[in-house]
């Protein structure tokens, strides 16, 4: 599109009239005529008539055959098109009116239609043309592409000096013009012989043609920059005139247009105007874009820009711009640009392509590419500070944000008590979710184009007291029945509405989800206990247990039990999808209390796989901080005096030895990701509106009763705490004496005045052990340190009866300092005050009575308050104490201001005044850790080897080693994967961006500014990954401290180059290209999910902070440093240029917390299944040591190793090619033979072998035989071992023992030279007695086989072509036959013989009894997935593939690989579908593992058991091999073929091994329908186990519109499935249907061994 730029002057207004006249006036250009036009009717001439013979030569011939065996033999005629070309070709580029005949008679069909297709199309040259035949492209988008075909056509005319429709006068050029060729996005373009050579300029013309006049063959395809037709940087790129600009450019300088004020010319467009929605500022709307070479055709005062930029910002043809210099260009960085994605995107892919971004510029709407366009992605948002801009420029230190619109989703709904309650509008909780909040979230889903994998899940848990837990017990209805971590009985329960499903559109399912949810309350509270009465205890019905509050929600467990099989994602991995989202939709307020350990263990898993939760809350905003989650957690208790600095209570274990307070802990966990819909319909929201925060449930409820105020009745408090309440007031106020200690108590705390269950939960558990072991640990060490004792004596500050507040006449503090060791006021914690650290960890809540007596002196109601009456709202329970906390968070959804509390100069004792009126609301004061003590004692008495960094941390009156073992637990548990807070403090000072946090605020651009009504629909939509950069890293004394390190160097020696390092990068600078790739495996979630990347370059400290991303400037010439996070772990990679080596340090935190594994029980009812059932899973800590080994994985990178290890945690996807119960598309044999089904489909099996080991890496020569081998059989695999032939060629095959003759010529050769090479043991080829059904075919071999022997035998065959040749000629000579007599020589599995005279009496020797045998039965090679090196990487996978066939069972593949591109392995797959398809194949996923073993890796999913009505009739003593009614069931009647066999099968004697199995064995035979839809295992007698066939139904492009045999079409792969389980289950549950078909079965069995 070309723009009117608007530089002032641009032009003259005498200029632009003469150019409006230029444009007014129009040229008419008559067309020549075409090649094929100048004759419809033939007439002979001398070189054209019916007389001058043509025949097909025989490689046109057998190509011809090849073509026409693609076809029905009735429909052979179809392939004149191709045909007639392969004539054209043979007869110098044009058909003569003989090569149409022989065409006719070849095809059976009338000379006329022949004629009609060659007179048509303009493809066919009806006139002799010179051997380069140029074809010019003059249509309309070649016209305006580029410089423009007419220009392309003037240079072709000048330089051959002919016109359009002429040959040279040397006869090396015909030149024509022609309609359009396709390639349009390339224009201009021509096409010569069979090439296309495109994005034509004047000068490329001319050196094409020169090129082919001298006999050279010219570069074909795109003569500029970019690869195939993909939008590349050069071929999107802004064309100007430098004359036209004003002020002076050079080539990459950044540019910006910017649009003159014509509001109503872009209004008018339709469509488009993406890059310019949400930028309000026209300053913002501008295009920025980098400068291309000087471009005269661009006429003067004219900018041409691409069509899709000018769509984006909604560019007209001919508008007026203005067109800016970029004097600063530091001024349109991005901070943040957002991509999103609908395939599958590894984390190595995204660090790839945001290195490809760099020094770019890129505009919304903007779509980019990576591996030629394996990987698609665009541009949806761009971000500098808190502002959206329509362009910018990406530097290293931009942060990419990925957003994912086809994720693996889960949907958690809450059912609780609230759940079936009123909101304040009238309308119950679960309303809200069905008529509210699904709605919206799924038309939204359908507006952004969302393809997410969906799995919807009801969890509840149910509490029981102990009269039905005993009611419980005596009738056997335990089942699942636990206790939560406070000790009370209750049941968790799970339902499956919708598993791994995907759907166009979301709200069909509305109704399911409706109706499980209100049919929910009566299964969980009656049906499900009923259903396991018995019959004679019906008449003891009865409800039982009550639902929890949302706030003891099984929320962490329902997170857990999917992330458990997250924890194998890269086995079975859906490669059409990235990201697992998890949504929670709850009716609570945000407030969840959870047990400590699975607290943490969650926060460890979450973090470890870089996962996010939204967690959408259907109430108003609370008036706390959230998410919170509060937790009871220990706390060392020491002496009066002693001020013991608290560690962060989630990663603290208290010692056994150590006296132990529990108390009440909160903490904000940042991987969630918190929404409010507190939607109102008929209420619209307005500011001044009032918004309550507490609820009356008898006045909710007045719509129900009779609306009769009289009738409520609100009950009163107890009296029974009265003297309780006394003594809180008299505490908070000071106005009357401390209450006394309750007996039994310790005299530093007091029972709390509150009855939340965490206060009862603490005065019961509180533990009273005695401290002499403490003692004796502090006088050990005051021995080793004399000088402690000084510490150890100091007093404390005297403890004030009453609060400090500051005197009249005290002088105003300065303002506080930021550090966690600034001075503070006195915090209302006195003799137990805590230590602020630098974690962001804060004091546990303590007990209330004494603490609340010394609160900070602040006038304010809410600081003398607290939290005591704020608690009251979380989770509906009484108030509970108040919580004192040493450091504030601040709220991702609220914005308010931070309160600095003045230091008083002189305090003195007084008691609180009481509040005064204020203008202003009151905010909660935050409350600050006790100023900081001289500890030069202290510091004196520590030992040399401790470290520095801990000293101030010290505190006086603590021994040495109570101090140090506090700081350091402290500082281990400074994970800042949560934040502990005063939940009432929602100052905005709080560390957010500390810590791991700030890893989390790299897909958080721009923060809400009305958060309190906004739901995060971006983030439930389009899902962000953690980012891949983050600002975290810990201090160098940190990591001195707190880490282990250790490092190796990695060598690297050109003639050691690993499959995983591209062969041009190692060439170039092997070192540097194993650090590459050392960097891009550790981004790949198979090896570490959370990886986040760093750099140090020269010049940096590490003192002052890490480069965010840039990375590719240290990959450039390796300078500098790259540090990568995860988990506990950090690396640093570094190189060596004179070593020529890598180095690698790695940094693992020392873990001091608990990481046992939490046991988990609960109930689930899986999708599809009948009830509830018990399910059991282990939540484990996430273990990087355990399950990785990179010094492997550096060896292997460096070429030092060859293997994948277990270790690695290599992507393992498994495929099967299956019989597909379609009748094949090949039709016949090139030669014409027809095969019958078996014969195709294991020809079928061997032609996608080829096609893999065409792939071989590295690439094989030319006409080297297939590494892939294959030996078909009519046996099961368990029976085929048993066949000594059989093995004996497999380990011939395997074995490489073989002693192959080279050399030899054929030519010349007699017969029988040839039959004694053949005879020749061990030469290569094997000559054996096979087994196929009923028959032994002697001494025969298969045409693979001898192909491969004759081009490995004499030199004088070479190609595959010349060994087929060469076989069906000693075929037709009499030296080999087929067995049968009945088919042509093939290179496939048909088997041969020696003709009589030529055959070696061999004997077959009979087998000797051997101890185990030892079988491999599969292959492995390494495959380039990259073969055209599109990619900027090694793209390579090892393939494992089965050796031994047979055509009714499935063919096992299974890839392996280590950061692949998912587009290329998607492209393979294409590929062999393809092949695949013609031979009456199927080629699909399936999972790894057998489907037995479904729900132990996944307790939300579980096969479907499904039994046999009528059991089947013993087994005849004629029949081998048990189980034959049940496999003919599956076989016979249903169309199920063999996948895997029960390791039971096989004999004692054999060892069976396969390279992708290791040691898995499998418990039942396991079958695959033909469809690819759904797996069986066969248990007998007892029924089959049946599971979907998960990898193949969540692809969204696999089988789509195909119909299969028995299974009517439908919408979806899913209600296939479906449809064939209904099938098959009713047909098991039909006793008579299964007698009349084990009749019919035993009937086939005897007619067959009579």
């Amino acid at each position: 599109m070309s723009l009117r730029s608007a530089f002032t002057p641009l032009v003259s207004r005498a200029q632009r009239g003469a150019q409006a006249a230029a444009v007014a006036r129009r040229t008419l250009v008559a067309s020549t005529a075409r090649a094929s036009e100048s004759l419809f009717v033939h007439r002979d001439t001398d070189y054209n008539n019916p007389k001058i013979p043509f025949t097909f030569n025989a490689d046109t011939l057998k190509a011809a055959h090849n073509i026409i065996s693609r076809y029905p033999p009735q429909y052979k005629k179809a392939a004149v098109m191709p045909v007639l070309d392969l004539a054209q070709r043979q007869n110098g580029g044009w058909v003569s009116i003989s090569s149409m005949n022989a065409v006719a008679e070849l095809l059976e069909m009338p000379r006329m239609r022949v004629y009609e297709v060659a007179t048509f199309y303009t493809m066919y040259n009806r006139e002799p043309v010179a051997p380069n035949f140029v074809q010019l492209c003059t249509t309309t988008p070649c016209q305006l592409g580029g410089c423009g075909s007419t220009k392309i056509l003037e240079t072709i005319e000048k330089h051959l000096g002919v016109h359009p429709g002429q040959t040279t006068k040397d006869g090396k050029f015909t030149f024509i013009e022609v309609e359009c060729l396709g390639a349009c996005s390339n224009a201009p373009m021509m096409q010569i012989g069979d090439d296309f050579y495109e994005d034509l300029t004047p000068e490329t013309t001319v050196k094409i043609l020169d090129a082919l006049a001298k006999g050279e063959k010219p570069k074909a395809g795109p003569q500029s920059s970019r690869r195939t037709s993909e939008t590349s940087q050069a071929a999107a790129r802004v064309r100007v005139q430098y004359a036209s600009l004003p002020f002076a450019v050079r080539e990459d300088d950044f540019l910006q247009i910017r649009p003159v004020e014509d509001v109503h010319a872009r209004q008018g467009m339709t469509g488009g105007g993406e890059a310019l929605e949400g930028v309000r500022e026209r300053a913002r709307q501008g295009y920025i874009f980098k400068l291309g070479a000087d471009d005269p055709s661009v006429p003067l005062g004219q900018i041409q820009v691409p069509n899709s930029t000018a769509q984006a910002f909604r560019m007209q043809n001919r508008l007026d711009v203005q067109v800016a210099q970029l004097h600063q260009p530091d001024q349109a960085y991005a901070d943040f640009i957002e991509l999103q994605f609908s395939q599958y995107v590894g984390r190595a892919d995204m660090w790839r392509l945001g290195m490809l971004l760099e020094k770019s510029s890129v505009h919304v709407g903007e779509k980019v590419s990576l591996a030629g366009g394996a990987v698609r992605a665009t541009v949806t948002g761009i971000h500098r500070g808190r502002h959206r801009y329509s362009s910018a420029i990406v530097t290293a230190k931009t942060k990419t944000i990925y957003r994912s619109k086809s994720a693996q989703t889960y949907l958690f709904i809450q059912l609780c008590q609230e759940t079936w309650e009123f909101d304040e509008d009238g309308e119950r909780y679960y309303e809200k979710v069905l008529h509210g909040f699904l709605p919206e979230l799924f038309s939204r889903w359908k507006a952004t184009g969302a393809s997410h994998l969906v799995t919807i899940i009801l969890f509840a848990r149910v509490y029981y007291d102990d009269d039905e837990v005993g009611y419980m017990e005596r009738h056997d209805l335990t089942l699942g029945l636990g206790k939560d971590y406070r000790g009370r009985w209750c049941k968790d329960f799970f339902r499956v509405i919708v598993d791994f499903e995907r759907k166009a559109d979301w709200n069909a399912a509305l109704r399911e989800i409706k109706l499980r949810m209100e049919r929910s309350e009566r299964e969980i509270l009656l049906d499900f206990h009923l259903g396991h009465l018995g019959a004679e205890q019906h008449d003891q019905k009865r409800i039982l247990g009550t639902w929890s509050f949302a706030y003891e929600g099984n929320v962490l467990e329902a997170i857990n039990l999917a992330l458990n099989p997250f924890d194998e994602h890269y086995i079975d991995r859906d490669l059409s999808r990235t990201g697992l989202s998890m949504t929670v939709i709850t009716p609570g307020t945000g407030h969840f209390a959870v047990d400590k350990n699975l607290l943490r263990l969650t926060t460890e898993r979450m973090v470890d796989h870089g996962i996010g939760l939204d967690l959408v809350c259907l109430t108003k905003m609370p008036l706390h901080s959230v998410p919170l989650f509060s937790y009871l957690s220990e706390r060392p208790t020491q002496t009066e005096k002693a001020k013991p600095a608290t560690p962060d209570p989630l990663y603290f274990d208290a010692p056994v030895h150590l006296d132990r307070e529990l108390t009440d802990c909160y903490s904000l966990a940042f991987w969630v990701y918190c929404s409010f819909y507190s939607v109102t319909h008929d209420k619209p929201f307005r500011n001044d509106r009032f918004i309550p925060r507490c609820k009356m449930y008898e006045i909710q409820m007045l719509g129900i009763l009779d609306h009769n105020l009289t009738t409520v009745i609100v009950p009163l408090l107890d009296e029974a705490a009265s003297d309780d309440r006394i003594a809180f007031d008299s505490g908070l106020f000071g106005s009357g004496p401390a209450p006394k200690p309750v007996a039994g108590t310790s005299p530093n705390s007091l029972p709390s005045m509150s009855t939340s269950y965490q206060s009862a939960r603490l005065l019961a558990t509180r533990e009273t052990d005695d401290a002499s072991s403490l003692k004796q640990l502090q006088d050990r060490l005051v021995a080793l340190n004399p000088d402690v004792a000084k510490t150890r004596d100091t007093p404390d500050t005297p403890t004030p009866d009453t609060l400090d507040v500051p005197t009249p006449d005290a002088a105003p503090a300065p303002r506080l300092p930021n550090g966690p060791h600034s001075p503070s006021v006195r915090s209302g914690v006195s003799s137990e005050a805590v230590d602020s650290i630098d974690s962001g960890a804060s004091t546990p809540v303590s007990t209330p009575a004494r603490r609340l007596k010394n609160q900070p002196s602040k006038g304010s109601f809410a600081s003398r308050f607290g939290a005591s009456w704020l608690f009251g709202a979380l989770g509906r329970s009484q108030p509970s104490h108040p919580a004192a906390a040493a450091t504030t968070v601040s709220r991702q959804d609220v914005a308010t201001s931070a309160t600095t509390a003045p230091r008083p100069t002189a305090p003195a004792p007084m008691s609180l005044p009481m509040p005064t009126r204020s203008d202003h609301p009151t905010q909660p004061v935050p409350i600050l850790a006790p100023p900081r003590v001289p500890q030069d004692d202290m510091a004196r008495s520590l030992p040399k080897s401790m470290p520095r960094s801990l000293v101030a941390s010290f505190k006086p009156g603590r021994s040495l080693d109570d101090s140090y073992r506090i700081k350091l637990n402290a500082a281990y548990g400074r994970t800042a994967r949560h934040t502990t807070v005063n939940p009432c403090n929602a100052a905005t000072s709080a560390d957010e961006t500390g810590g791991h946090n700030r890893r989390w605020q790299h897909v958080r651009a721009t923060a809400s500014n009305n958060g309190q009504h906004v739901v995060k629909w971006r983030s439930l939509c389009a899902p962000a990954c953690l980012p891949l950069t983050t600002d975290f890293m810990p201090t160098p004394q940190d990591i001195s401290t707190f880490y282990e390190a250790n490092s190796y160097d990695i060598a690297c020696f050109s003639d050691q180059i690993s499959f995983l390092v591209k062969q041009d990068l190692a060439q170039e600078n092997l070192p540097l290209a194993v650090m590459r790739e050392m960097a891009s495996q550790r981004l790949s979630p198979a090896v570490a999910p959370g990886t986040e990347t760093k750099v140090l370059l020269p010049g940096d400290s590490i003192s002052a902070g890490l480069r965010v991303g840039g990375a590719s400037e240290v990959l450039k010439d390796a300078r500098g440093a790259i540090y990568l996070s995860w988990s506990n772990h950090i690396h640093r990679l570094t190189f060596d240029p004179a070593k020529q080596s890598v180095t690698v340090q790695r940094f693992v935190r020392k873990v001091r917390h608990s990481t046992e594994p939490h046991a988990y029980k609960c109930l689930v009812w899986p999708y599809q299944t009948t009830g509830y059932r018990e399910a059991t899973a282990d939540f484990k800590y996430p273990n990087v040591d355990a399950r990785l080994n990179f010094n492997y994985l550096d060896r292997l990178i460096a070429g030092e190793e060859d293997q994948l290890t277990s270790s690695l945690r290599y992507w393992r996807t498994r495929y099967l090619l299956i019989p597909s119960g379609l009748d094949p598309t090949v039709g016949a044999m090139p030669s014409g033979d027809q095969f019958n089904l078996s014969e195709t489909l294991i020809t079928g099996a061997q032609r996608i072998l080829e096609l893999l080991g065409r792939l071989q890496w590295p690439k094989r020569p030319a006409g080297t035989a297939s590494p892939l081998k294959l030996l078909a059989t009519t046996y099961d695999p368990a029976a085929c071992v048993l066949d000594e032939g059989l093995m004996t060629e497999l380990e011939r095959v395997t074995g490489g023992k073989e002693r192959t003759e080279t050399g030899l010529r054929m030519k010349g050769m007699t017969l029988q030279a040839v039959a004694d090479l053949m005879n020749k043991d061990y030469n290569g080829l094997i000559i054996r007695d096979r087994r196929w059904l009923q028959k032994v075919h002697k001494n025969s071999f298969t045409g693979e086989q001898y192909c491969s022997w004759l081009r490995a035998t004499f030199v004088d065959i070479t190609t595959v072509e010349q060994a087929i040749d060469w076989g069906q000629s000693l075929l037709d000579k009499g030296l080999i036959e087929h067995v049968n007599d009945k088919h042509l020589f093939h290179d496939n599995q048909s088997f041969y013989r020696l003709r009589g005279q030529y055959a070696d009496a061999r004997t077959t020797a009979p087998p000797q009894p051997r101890r185990k045998r030892k079988v491999t039965m599969s292959q492995s090679i390494v495959i380039d997935l990259d073969p055209a090196s599109k990619s900027d990487r090694a793209e390579v996978a090892v393939l494992h593939a089965d050796i031994i066939h047979n055509a009714r069972n499935a063919f096992h593949f299974e890839l392996n690989w280590l950061g692949v591109t998912a587009g290329l392995l998607e492209e393979l797959r294409g590929k062999c579908s393809t092949v695949a398809e013609r031979y009456g194949l199927r080629f699909v996923e399936a999972p790894v593992e057998q489907i037995k073993d479904i729900s132990l890796k996944c307790a939300y999913r579980t096969p479907i058991h499904i039994k046999l009505a009528r059991a089947p009739p013993p087994v005849a003593d004629t029949h081998d091999g048990p189980h034959p009614y049940e496999y003919a069931i599956l076989c016979q009647r249903f169309g199920f073929v063999l996948d895997l066999e029960a390791s039971s099968r096989y004999p004692d004697t054999v060892q069976v091994e396969y390279s992708y199995r290791g040691k898995q064995t499998f418990a039942h035979s396991q079958f695959i329908h033909q469809s690819g839809l759904a797996l069986v295992q066969c248990l007998g007698e007892h029924g089959y186990l049946w599971a979907d066939n998960r990898p193949f139904l969540s692809a969204p492009s696999r089988g789509r519109g195909e119909v299969y045999p028995g299974i009517s079409p439908k919408a979806t792969k899913q209600e296939q499935a479906t449809e064939l389980r209904a099938q098959f289950t009713a047909f098991c549950a039909d006793a008579s249907a299964l007698a009349e078909f084990y009749q019919q079965v035993q009937s086939n069995v005897m007619n067959l061994y009579a």
